[in-house]
């Protein structure tokens, strides 16, 4: 693994091999405090706070983390803000809109700059592209050629101009509007563009000769948001409110307008100052309105107000809906990017995409038209790209009792065990997941469970008030194989490679034992507190443990000498890369450590939480999860690049790859246990515009790393290495010309790749 690997975000999960993990201990060691009293002091809001207190971590809130930090920061697309974005319909072109007064045209394929626009006089305020393909070349222009996408741009000069794209030739000015054009779109057939202005009127135009049909005037407001009903019948229009800069002192309108004769049909009132978007579903029989912090959805034709609900967060300061219309890409104050739930509003990832500051403001959003990408802009003059796919597990196995703490893929893939916070014992079948049976036992309670690797065996880590005990059963038919007492409990077990030891983690102490006859063959003492997670190295002649004493150590197996101890604050989980060679360690606080094996050198920190961790069978990918904040992430490694992500728990607790590495698991405190195929799809950070434009004189972001390469970071004017590549493009062996942009440190530099 590269050093590299410090710069990129991360986050965190556990292994393949199935653990579950004691949580904590009080500081002065007389009690301990396993997974399953977390859960039950971690059932409200104020009992997680304390929970975490009580670990002496600090209180963290159940909301979506960063997935993305400034060191991602994308290149700057404009010099001023990125007011608009659009799509072409074959998902071919990127049209940006920004406050330098240029429209820049891009191949979403390579993220190369086609064109840049100039003949307005003033910022660029809204992009649409024309739905329609294959349109001929409207009246004015100079061209013979079929302009095969048509995209209209609006401007604060007042007027709406129309281009060829992607060749950008200017066919036509439309004149009508007193101030800023800030809406735009076109009519579902192509033929009217409609135009939305400061001055609150909005020009309904025939594309074919730019002639105005209708003016609509709202006088209410500017007319900021335009979308027409899939038939073309009706243009809803959205109308923000007053805000004296401490209340609304006038809310925010929808209005729906007749196109055949430019009459009001409905006026639609919301509780907000803003609409950021307006859209219809695809049947024409609903309109839903994004505002500030609110959803809102009217049934049509009646227009009455069927569904409401409440963003959390931050305000939202740009919306895009995605094909389905089942989730809202937001833009955010702070420079956030998430997915929100429509139209419960619920918050499903959110990620600092454009976070520079808590001010920072993401102005537009938008969705390609196959629903699998998105693009962010913000006031910066920087755009993002995401992937956008829907998340589904392939399956959920629910009927649990209560929070599920700990589960176990059987190496065969037939079975998955499953325990709760009850103590109880699920069986699942795979792959079809059938609950085959539960078990109960009135003197124990399960908190962790392990199979063998031959799959034959299934060991139980059983705690009660006063001692614990460790049961090795048959999976075939539950009889006992063998039972050792292990006190005060068994927190954390797994089985060795080979299935000939099992180690069990209890108090400060991981105790080594022979299958089957269940001799003890070592005592691994060295923690001071009591240890949280322990797992084999895939050949088995290391174990790694880590406590809650912030020290992970390293066994030599099978006589249990410690080959060493790496100092890491406030860890509670560990996994070995699969080819034996590194840890990951993670934990309450912030990063995910990697550290070789086994002389425990530091290879570099991934950024995001590890409470827990997983390494695929093959290494290829790194799992991480945050317990309190329920959301689940994968990278690629060694490289360490997000390649998904999953918010569906509201408190995940157990995480699991099975043995080939095609389904991850995750369990939580909704009681259910969800099977996800890998790679799994989700809202992803694809990439940013780094790499487009020749012609860009500025970089944002000079934390900006090109995963898998080594990076030379230099400040501006310096010489540019033999042999590299400028991002900005400068010449190699010439001297950077790009200046003006810095990290989050705020330090200049620059950043350059070898070919």
């Amino acid at each position: 693994m590269s050093n590299n690997v410090s710069n990129l975000n991360q986050d965190h999960f556990h292994e393949d091999k199935p653990q579950v993990f004691a949580v904590a201990r009080s500081s002065g060691g007389d009690w301990t405090f396993n997974r399953r009293d977390f859960v039950k002091a971690a059932g409200t809001a104020a009992g997680a706070a304390a929970a975490v207190n009580m670990l002496g971590a600090q209180p963290r809130t159940a909301h979506a983390h960063p997935l993305l930090q400034e060191e991602m920061e994308g290149a700057k697309a404009h010099a001023g803000i990125v007011y608009s974005l659009a799509v072409s319909p074959d998902d071919s072109l990127l049209a940006s809109g920004g406050g330098d007064n240029t429209v820049k045209l891009w191949a979403i394929s390579s993220g190369a700059l086609l064109q840049t626009l100039t003949d307005h006089t003033d910022a660029v305020r809204a992009v649409a592209f024309n739905p329609a393909q294959d349109l001929l070349a409207l009246e004015g222009s100079e061209s013979e050629q079929p302009a095969n996408k048509l995209l209209a741009s609006g401007s604060s000069d007042g007027t709406v101009k129309l281009w060829a794209a992607p060749g950008g030739e200017l066919i036509q000015t439309l004149q009508g509007h007193s101030d800023t054009v800030l809406s735009v779109a076109f009519s579902p057939d192509g033929t009217l563009l409609a135009s939305g202005s400061a001055d609150g009127s909005v020009i309904v135009w025939s594309v074919s000769d730019g002639a105005p049909l209708h003016t609509l005037s709202g006088e209410y407001n500017a007319a900021s948001r335009l979308a027409f009903s899939p038939d073309g019948a009706l243009l809803a229009v959205g109308y923000p409110g007053d805000n004296d800069g401490i209340m609304c002192t006038l809310n925010s309108m929808v209005r729906l307008w007749s196109v055949s004769d430019g009459e009001l049909a409905h006026e639609l009132m919301g509780e907000s100052c803003d609409i950021n978007n307006v859209a219809f579903n695809q049947a024409g029989t609903s309109l839903t309105a994004v505002g500030g912090d609110n959803i809102r959805v009217w049934a049509l034709p009646g227009g009455e107000l069927v569904q409401e609900a409440t963003i959390y967060g931050q305000n939202v300061t740009a919306a895009a809906f995605t094909s389905s219309q089942g989730l809202l890409v937001v833009g955010r104050i702070g420079g956030t990017v998430g997915l929100v739930s429509v139209p419960n509003g619920e918050t499903v990832c959110t990620r600092e995409g454009h976070k520079v500051n808590d001010y920072m403001r993401v102005f537009s959003a938008v969705v390609s038209a196959d629903g699998t990408r998105a693009f962010t802009g913000c006031e910066y003059g920087v755009i993002r790209w995401w992937s956008l796919v829907n998340e589904q597990p392939v399956r959920m196995l629910g009927s649990h009792d209560d929070a599920v703490i700990a589960f176990a893929f059987s190496p065969d893939r037939s079975l998955l065990a499953s325990c709760t916070n009850q103590g109880n014992l699920y069986l699942w079948a795979l792959p079809d997941g059938e609950l085959i049976r539960t078990l109960e036992d009135p003197e124990y309670s399960i908190a962790s469970l392990a199979f063998s690797p031959d799959s034959s065996l299934l060991a139980l880590g059983c705690v009660a008030w006063s001692d614990g005990i460790v049961r090795v059963q048959s999976t075939a038919d539950d009889s006992v194989i063998l039972e050792i007492a292990n006190k005060p409990n068994a927190d954390c077990l797994t089985f060795s490679p080979d299935g000939t030891l099992l180690a069990v983690g209890s108090d400060n102490m991981i105790k080594l034992w022979s299958v089957p006859d269940g001799s003890l063959i070592a005592r691994m003492e060295g923690h001071t507190d009591p240890v949280a997670a322990i797992t084999f190295s895939p050949d088995g002649t290391l174990l790694a443990s880590i406590g809650y004493d912030d020290t992970t150590c390293l066994w030599a197996i099978p006589d249990g000498t410690r080959v060493n101890t790496i100092k890491s604050a406030m860890r509670c989980s560990v996994v070995f890369g699969s080819d034996g060679t590194w840890i990951a360690v993670g934990g309450f606080g912030e990063g995910v450590d990697l550290y070789s094996v086994p002389d425990g050198a530091s290879i570099g920190t991934l950024k995001g939480d590890g409470e827990l961790l997983a390494v695929s069978p093959d290494g290829t990918l790194l799992a991480g999860c945050s317990g309190s904040k329920g959301e689940i992430q994968l990278w690629s490694m060694p490289a360490g690049k997000p390649v998904t992500l999953l918010a569906r728990h509201a408190f995940s607790l157990a995480l699991a790859f099975n043995s080939d590495g095609s389904l991850l698991a995750s369990g939580g405190r909704d009681q259910a246990i969800r099977l996800w195929p890998v790679p799994v799809p989700a809202l992803v950070y694809d990439r940013t515009l780094a790499d487009i434009a020749a012609s860009l004189d500025t970089f944002s972001g000079a934390q900006y790393t090109v995963t898998g390469e080594d990076v030379i970071t230099q400040s501006c004017g310096s010489q540019i290495p033999a042999g590299a590549t400028c991002i900005c493009n400068c010449v190699e062996g010439g001297i950077c010309r790009c200046d003006g942009h810095t990290s989050g440190s705020g330090s200049g530099g620059h950043y350059w790749y070898p070919n």
